[in-house]
Protein backbone atom coordinates (compact mmCIF):
# COMPACT_ATOMS: atom_id res chain seq x y z
CA UNK A 1 0.00 0.00 0.00
CA UNK A 2 1.02 3.53 -1.33
CA UNK A 3 0.55 5.22 2.19
CA UNK A 4 2.80 2.86 3.91
CA UNK A 5 6.06 4.06 2.33
CA UNK A 6 5.07 7.66 3.87
CA UNK A 7 3.50 7.01 7.38
CA UNK A 8 6.50 8.97 8.98
CA UNK A 9 5.48 12.12 6.53
CA UNK A 10 1.74 11.46 7.86
CA UNK A 11 2.44 10.89 11.38
CA UNK A 12 4.79 14.12 10.96
CA UNK A 13 1.70 16.16 9.43
CA UNK A 14 -0.63 14.91 12.13
CA UNK A 15 1.97 15.89 14.78
CA UNK A 16 2.18 19.42 12.97
CA UNK A 17 -1.70 19.92 12.90
CA UNK A 18 -2.18 18.82 16.66
CA UNK A 19 0.58 21.06 17.70
CA UNK A 20 -0.86 23.77 15.74
CA UNK A 21 -4.66 23.03 17.28
CA UNK A 22 -3.06 23.41 20.78
CA UNK A 23 -1.17 26.56 20.12
CA UNK A 24 -4.66 27.71 17.97
CA UNK A 25 -6.56 27.16 21.15
CA UNK A 26 -3.87 28.47 23.32
CA UNK A 27 -3.90 31.82 22.43
CA UNK A 28 -7.49 32.30 22.03
CA UNK A 29 -8.02 31.16 25.62
CA UNK A 30 -5.46 33.84 26.63
CA UNK A 31 -7.22 36.59 24.46
CA UNK A 32 -10.46 35.50 26.25
CA UNK A 33 -9.06 35.50 29.54
CA UNK A 34 -7.17 39.20 28.78
CA UNK A 35 -10.20 41.03 27.62
CA UNK A 36 -12.75 38.78 30.55
CA UNK A 37 -14.21 37.33 27.57
CA UNK A 38 -17.38 34.29 28.63
CA UNK A 39 -16.66 31.15 25.82
CA UNK A 40 -19.31 32.45 23.36
CA UNK A 41 -19.45 32.72 19.90
CA UNK A 42 -19.71 36.69 19.68
CA UNK A 43 -16.65 36.73 21.68
CA UNK A 44 -14.61 34.49 19.15
CA UNK A 45 -15.64 36.88 16.64
CA UNK A 46 -15.16 40.05 18.87
CA UNK A 47 -11.26 39.12 19.57
CA UNK A 48 -10.98 38.84 15.80
CA UNK A 49 -12.04 42.24 15.41
CA UNK A 50 -10.00 43.94 17.86
CA UNK A 51 -6.84 41.58 17.10
CA UNK A 52 -6.66 41.03 13.54
CA UNK A 53 -2.85 39.50 14.23
CA UNK A 54 -5.53 36.60 15.27
CA UNK A 55 -5.76 35.32 12.10
CA UNK A 56 -1.74 34.14 12.52
CA UNK A 57 -3.21 31.74 15.19
CA UNK A 58 -6.39 30.42 13.20
CA UNK A 59 -3.87 29.26 10.20
CA UNK A 60 -1.47 27.30 12.91
CA UNK A 61 -2.70 24.05 12.82
CA UNK A 62 -2.49 24.27 8.94
CA UNK A 63 1.21 26.08 8.83
CA UNK A 64 2.68 23.34 11.85
CA UNK A 65 0.82 20.66 9.66
CA UNK A 66 3.08 21.68 6.59
CA UNK A 67 5.82 22.43 8.58
CA UNK A 68 5.40 18.40 10.22
CA UNK A 69 5.02 17.06 6.12
CA UNK A 70 8.16 18.70 5.35
CA UNK A 71 10.06 17.28 8.39
CA UNK A 72 8.65 13.77 8.00
CA UNK A 73 9.20 14.06 4.55
CA UNK A 74 12.87 15.00 5.02
CA UNK A 75 12.90 12.00 7.66
CA UNK A 76 11.77 9.55 5.02
CA UNK A 77 14.07 11.04 3.07
CA UNK A 78 17.38 10.81 5.48
CA UNK A 79 15.62 6.52 6.13
CA UNK A 80 15.65 6.13 2.67
CA UNK A 81 19.64 7.39 2.26
CA UNK A 82 20.16 5.28 5.52
CA UNK A 83 18.94 2.50 3.98
CA UNK A 84 20.74 2.67 0.86
CA UNK A 85 24.20 3.36 2.57
CA UNK A 86 23.64 -0.30 4.83
CA UNK A 87 22.69 -1.90 1.05
CA UNK A 88 25.42 -0.11 -0.53
CA UNK A 89 27.86 -1.60 2.69
CA UNK A 90 26.27 -4.90 2.63
CA UNK A 91 27.37 -5.53 -1.51
CA UNK A 92 30.49 -3.94 -0.39
CA UNK A 93 31.53 -6.53 2.15
CA UNK A 94 30.03 -9.24 0.18
CA UNK A 95 31.94 -8.86 -2.67
CA UNK A 96 34.74 -11.81 -3.10
CA UNK A 97 37.51 -9.76 -4.80
CA UNK A 98 39.41 -7.24 -1.79
CA UNK A 99 38.76 -4.06 -2.25
CA UNK A 100 39.96 -1.03 -0.66
CA UNK A 101 40.07 2.89 -0.75
CA UNK A 102 43.21 4.32 0.23
CA UNK A 103 44.42 7.92 0.43
CA UNK A 104 47.03 10.11 -1.45
CA UNK A 105 49.49 8.97 0.96
CA UNK A 106 48.69 5.43 0.76
CA UNK A 107 47.02 4.68 4.09
CA UNK A 108 43.82 2.41 4.13
CA UNK A 109 40.64 4.11 4.66
CA UNK A 110 38.23 2.20 3.99
CA UNK A 111 38.11 -2.19 2.71
CA UNK A 112 35.83 -5.23 2.76
CA UNK A 113 35.49 -7.92 4.52
CA UNK A 114 37.32 -10.09 1.82
CA UNK A 115 40.66 -8.06 3.37
CA UNK A 116 40.04 -8.71 6.90
CA UNK A 117 39.37 -12.66 5.61
CA UNK A 118 42.89 -12.81 3.52
CA UNK A 119 44.90 -11.23 6.31
CA UNK A 120 43.10 -13.24 8.98
CA UNK A 121 43.10 -9.96 11.03
CA UNK A 122 39.94 -7.21 11.87
CA UNK A 123 39.29 -3.79 10.97
CA UNK A 124 40.74 -1.87 13.48
CA UNK A 125 43.95 -3.36 13.06
CA UNK A 126 43.91 -2.42 9.26
CA UNK A 127 41.95 0.68 8.54
CA UNK A 128 44.81 3.74 8.70
CA UNK A 129 47.76 1.35 8.22
CA UNK A 130 49.87 1.84 5.18
CA UNK A 131 48.86 -0.61 2.50
CA UNK A 132 52.76 -1.38 2.40
CA UNK A 133 52.02 -2.24 5.98
CA UNK A 134 48.89 -4.16 6.11
CA UNK A 135 49.35 -5.96 2.83
CA UNK A 136 52.74 -6.86 3.90
CA UNK A 137 54.13 -6.21 0.39
CA UNK A 138 56.87 -3.42 -1.17
CA UNK A 139 54.96 -3.03 -3.92
CA UNK A 140 53.13 0.60 -5.24
CA UNK A 141 49.88 0.55 -5.95
CA UNK A 142 50.27 3.69 -8.55
CA UNK A 143 49.11 2.03 -11.81
CA UNK A 144 46.84 -1.32 -12.79
CA UNK A 145 49.14 -4.29 -11.80
CA UNK A 146 48.78 -7.58 -13.92
CA UNK A 147 49.58 -11.26 -12.46
CA UNK A 148 50.64 -9.84 -8.72
CA UNK A 149 51.37 -12.44 -6.43
CA UNK A 150 49.76 -12.11 -2.69
CA UNK A 151 49.25 -14.38 -0.07
CA UNK A 152 49.95 -17.57 -2.39
CA UNK A 153 47.30 -16.41 -4.95
CA UNK A 154 47.87 -14.40 -8.37
CA UNK A 155 45.42 -11.01 -8.82
CA UNK A 156 44.64 -8.73 -11.45
CA UNK A 157 45.02 -5.26 -9.52
CA UNK A 158 42.98 -2.27 -10.75
CA UNK A 159 43.05 1.35 -9.60
CA UNK A 160 40.60 3.73 -10.05
CA UNK A 161 41.46 7.40 -8.48
CA UNK A 162 38.71 8.96 -6.52
CA UNK A 163 38.32 13.14 -7.00
CA UNK A 164 35.78 15.08 -5.20
CA UNK A 165 35.96 19.07 -4.75
CA UNK A 166 36.84 20.36 -1.91
CA UNK A 167 37.97 16.34 -0.69
CA UNK A 168 41.30 14.69 0.09
CA UNK A 169 42.04 12.54 -2.98
CA UNK A 170 41.53 8.93 -2.71
CA UNK A 171 41.80 5.57 -5.00
CA UNK A 172 39.96 2.53 -5.40
CA UNK A 173 41.90 -0.38 -5.37
CA UNK A 174 40.37 -3.45 -6.59
CA UNK A 175 42.46 -7.09 -6.07
CA UNK A 176 40.75 -9.66 -8.81
CA UNK A 177 41.81 -13.38 -7.77
CA UNK A 178 42.64 -15.16 -11.49
CA UNK A 179 44.90 -17.86 -9.73
CA UNK A 180 41.90 -20.31 -10.79
CA UNK A 181 42.05 -18.97 -13.95
CA UNK A 182 46.17 -18.88 -14.47
CA UNK A 183 45.73 -22.33 -12.89
CA UNK A 184 43.39 -23.75 -16.11
CA UNK A 185 45.47 -21.64 -18.70
CA UNK A 186 48.08 -23.51 -17.52
CA UNK A 187 46.64 -26.89 -17.74
CA UNK A 188 44.76 -26.19 -21.19
CA UNK A 189 48.03 -25.36 -22.38
CA UNK A 190 50.14 -28.25 -21.07
CA UNK A 191 47.31 -30.23 -22.62
CA UNK A 192 47.54 -28.04 -25.83
CA UNK A 193 51.33 -29.01 -25.56
CA UNK A 194 50.76 -32.45 -24.96
CA UNK A 195 48.12 -33.10 -27.67
CA UNK A 196 50.28 -31.65 -30.56
CA UNK A 197 53.68 -33.08 -29.23
CA UNK A 198 51.71 -36.55 -30.17
CA UNK A 199 49.66 -35.38 -32.81
CA UNK A 200 53.40 -34.92 -34.90
CA UNK A 201 54.89 -38.10 -33.31
CA UNK A 202 52.45 -39.63 -35.07
CA UNK A 203 53.14 -41.28 -38.36
CA UNK A 204 49.76 -40.93 -40.39
CA UNK A 205 48.56 -37.70 -41.74
CA UNK A 206 46.42 -35.78 -39.23
CA UNK A 207 43.90 -33.12 -40.31
CA UNK A 208 41.23 -31.09 -38.86
CA UNK A 209 38.47 -30.15 -41.35
CA UNK A 210 35.20 -27.49 -41.30
CA UNK A 211 32.96 -28.46 -43.01
CA UNK A 212 30.66 -25.92 -42.36
CA UNK A 213 32.70 -23.27 -43.46
CA UNK A 214 30.13 -20.11 -45.01
CA UNK A 215 31.91 -21.26 -48.76
CA UNK A 216 31.40 -24.70 -48.50
CA UNK A 217 35.63 -24.84 -49.66
CA UNK A 218 36.03 -27.73 -45.94
CA UNK A 219 39.24 -25.60 -45.24
CA UNK A 220 42.16 -27.24 -43.27
CA UNK A 221 41.42 -25.48 -40.16
CA UNK A 222 44.59 -27.72 -38.47
CA UNK A 223 47.34 -30.41 -39.21
CA UNK A 224 50.26 -32.59 -38.03
CA UNK A 225 53.84 -32.61 -39.47
CA UNK A 226 52.98 -35.95 -41.24
CA UNK A 227 50.04 -34.20 -43.20
CA UNK A 228 52.60 -31.94 -44.90
CA UNK A 229 55.75 -34.35 -45.18
CA UNK A 230 53.34 -37.30 -46.85
CA UNK A 231 51.64 -34.14 -49.28
CA UNK A 232 55.25 -32.35 -50.10
CA UNK A 233 53.97 -29.05 -47.97
CA UNK A 234 54.78 -27.31 -44.89
CA UNK A 235 52.02 -27.41 -42.19
CA UNK A 236 51.40 -23.67 -42.64
CA UNK A 237 50.90 -24.10 -46.27
CA UNK A 238 48.10 -26.69 -45.50
CA UNK A 239 46.57 -24.86 -43.01
CA UNK A 240 43.48 -22.37 -44.56
CA UNK A 241 43.40 -24.73 -47.70
CA UNK A 242 41.03 -26.63 -48.86
CA UNK A 243 40.97 -29.91 -48.30
CA UNK A 244 41.13 -30.01 -52.82
CA UNK A 245 44.44 -29.42 -52.22
CA UNK A 246 44.89 -32.96 -51.43
CA UNK A 247 42.38 -34.52 -53.58
CA UNK A 248 42.57 -35.36 -57.17
CA UNK A 249 39.58 -34.01 -57.67
CA UNK A 250 37.77 -30.96 -56.74
CA UNK A 251 34.62 -31.81 -54.58
CA UNK A 252 31.26 -30.50 -55.23
CA UNK A 253 28.73 -29.03 -52.82
CA UNK A 254 26.35 -31.71 -53.59
CA UNK A 255 28.59 -34.74 -52.94
CA UNK A 256 30.04 -32.40 -49.83
CA UNK A 257 26.80 -32.51 -47.97
CA UNK A 258 26.45 -35.88 -49.27
CA UNK A 259 29.42 -37.49 -47.22
CA UNK A 260 29.02 -35.00 -44.59
CA UNK A 261 25.38 -36.88 -44.01
CA UNK A 262 26.48 -40.17 -43.83
CA UNK A 263 29.18 -39.05 -41.23
CA UNK A 264 26.39 -37.75 -39.44
CA UNK A 265 24.62 -40.93 -39.86
CA UNK A 266 27.53 -43.67 -39.35
CA UNK A 267 30.00 -41.60 -36.88
CA UNK A 268 33.05 -42.75 -39.28
CA UNK A 269 34.06 -43.48 -42.74
CA UNK A 270 37.30 -45.43 -43.92
CA UNK A 271 37.96 -45.49 -47.52
CA UNK A 272 40.77 -46.00 -50.21
CA UNK A 273 41.38 -42.87 -52.54
CA UNK A 274 44.32 -40.89 -53.78
CA UNK A 275 45.92 -37.62 -52.92
CA UNK A 276 47.79 -35.39 -55.19
CA UNK A 277 51.31 -34.61 -53.89
CA UNK A 278 52.17 -31.17 -54.71
CA UNK A 279 55.19 -32.31 -56.78
CA UNK A 280 52.19 -33.65 -58.80
CA UNK A 281 52.74 -37.36 -58.30
CA UNK A 282 49.53 -39.53 -57.69
CA UNK A 283 49.42 -41.99 -54.68
CA UNK A 284 47.03 -44.39 -53.04
CA UNK A 285 45.87 -43.31 -49.33
CA UNK A 286 43.83 -45.35 -46.72
CA UNK A 287 41.35 -42.11 -45.32
CA UNK A 288 39.57 -42.42 -41.98
CA UNK A 289 37.24 -39.58 -41.39
CA UNK A 290 35.39 -39.22 -37.87
CA UNK A 291 32.97 -36.46 -37.22
CA UNK A 292 33.48 -34.85 -33.80
CA UNK A 293 31.90 -31.74 -31.91
CA UNK A 294 34.61 -29.58 -30.43
CA UNK A 295 33.29 -26.58 -28.30
CA UNK A 296 30.24 -26.76 -29.83
CA UNK A 297 31.42 -26.78 -34.02
CA UNK A 298 31.40 -29.48 -35.90
CA UNK A 299 34.89 -30.91 -37.43
CA UNK A 300 35.87 -33.66 -39.49
CA UNK A 301 39.25 -35.53 -38.37
CA UNK A 302 40.63 -37.04 -41.43
CA UNK A 303 43.67 -39.83 -40.75
CA UNK A 304 45.14 -40.50 -43.72
CA UNK A 305 47.72 -43.41 -44.59
CA UNK A 306 49.60 -43.59 -46.90
CA UNK A 307 49.55 -47.18 -48.34
CA UNK A 308 51.99 -47.08 -51.88
CA UNK A 309 54.38 -49.96 -50.01
CA UNK A 310 51.13 -51.48 -49.56
CA UNK A 311 49.73 -51.77 -52.51
CA UNK A 312 53.17 -52.35 -54.00
CA UNK A 313 53.19 -55.50 -51.94
CA UNK A 314 49.86 -56.76 -52.67
CA UNK A 315 50.80 -56.24 -56.47
CA UNK A 316 53.97 -58.21 -56.01
CA UNK A 317 51.99 -60.71 -54.30
CA UNK A 318 49.32 -61.05 -56.91
CA UNK A 319 52.13 -61.13 -59.35
CA UNK A 320 53.97 -64.16 -57.99
CA UNK A 321 50.39 -65.98 -57.43
CA UNK A 322 49.81 -65.91 -61.01
CA UNK A 323 53.38 -66.72 -61.95
CA UNK A 324 53.38 -69.89 -59.67
CA UNK A 325 49.69 -70.26 -60.79
CA UNK A 326 51.36 -70.41 -64.12
CA UNK A 327 54.07 -72.76 -63.47
CA UNK A 328 52.08 -75.46 -61.53
CA UNK A 329 49.15 -75.66 -64.49
CA UNK A 330 51.61 -75.99 -67.28
CA UNK A 331 54.18 -78.52 -65.67
CA UNK A 332 54.41 -82.05 -66.87
CA UNK A 333 54.06 -83.18 -63.60
CA UNK A 334 51.06 -84.73 -61.47
CA UNK A 335 51.04 -81.94 -58.47
CA UNK A 336 48.35 -82.36 -55.63
CA UNK A 337 47.93 -80.00 -52.68
CA UNK A 338 46.67 -81.87 -49.21
CA UNK A 339 45.56 -81.18 -46.25
CA UNK A 340 46.87 -82.46 -42.63
CA UNK A 341 44.31 -85.26 -43.07
CA UNK A 342 45.73 -86.19 -46.72
CA UNK A 343 42.96 -84.67 -48.37
CA UNK A 344 43.03 -83.44 -51.66
CA UNK A 345 42.73 -79.94 -51.98
CA UNK A 346 43.87 -78.86 -55.22
CA UNK A 347 45.63 -80.06 -58.26
CA UNK A 348 47.10 -79.58 -61.67
CA UNK A 349 45.52 -80.69 -65.20
CA UNK A 350 48.55 -83.28 -65.02
CA UNK A 351 47.11 -85.02 -62.01
CA UNK A 352 43.67 -84.70 -63.93
CA UNK A 353 44.88 -86.09 -66.83
CA UNK A 354 47.11 -89.07 -64.86
CA UNK A 355 44.05 -89.95 -62.51
CA UNK A 356 41.40 -89.32 -65.42
CA UNK A 357 39.54 -87.17 -62.70
CA UNK A 358 38.81 -83.47 -62.37
CA UNK A 359 39.31 -81.44 -59.74
CA UNK A 360 35.68 -81.05 -58.89
CA UNK A 361 35.63 -84.74 -58.30
CA UNK A 362 38.24 -85.62 -56.16
CA UNK A 363 38.09 -82.44 -54.15
CA UNK A 364 38.01 -83.29 -50.44
CA UNK A 365 38.47 -86.87 -50.83
CA UNK A 366 41.89 -89.01 -49.64
CA UNK A 367 44.71 -89.26 -51.70
CA UNK A 368 44.53 -93.09 -50.76
CA UNK A 369 41.28 -93.92 -52.36
CA UNK A 370 43.03 -92.81 -55.64
CA UNK A 371 46.14 -94.60 -55.02
CA UNK A 372 45.36 -98.32 -55.52
CA UNK A 373 48.21 -100.81 -54.21
CA UNK A 374 49.37 -103.92 -56.92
Amino acid sequence: MEWLKNRTMYLFTFAGIVFGTVLFSLGIWLEFTKHKLPIEPWAFFYVHRTDPMILMLDLSPLLFGIVGALIGSQRGLFSILERSKREWEMIFDSISDPILVADENNHLLRCNHAVVDRLNTTFSKVIGGSLADVLKTNQHFDSPLYNFNWLGRIYDVSIFPMHEEGLQKKKLIVFHDITDRKQAEATREQTETLFRALLDLLPDAVVVIDPNDADGRWPIIDCNEAAGQMNGYLREELIGQSIDILNTTSGTPAERIAYLKKLREAGHIQIETQHRHKGGLVFPVEVSTTLLMVGGLERVIGIDRDITERKQAEAEIFRQKQYFEAVVNNSPVAIVVLDTQQNILSCNPAFETLFQYNEKEIANTSLDTLISTP
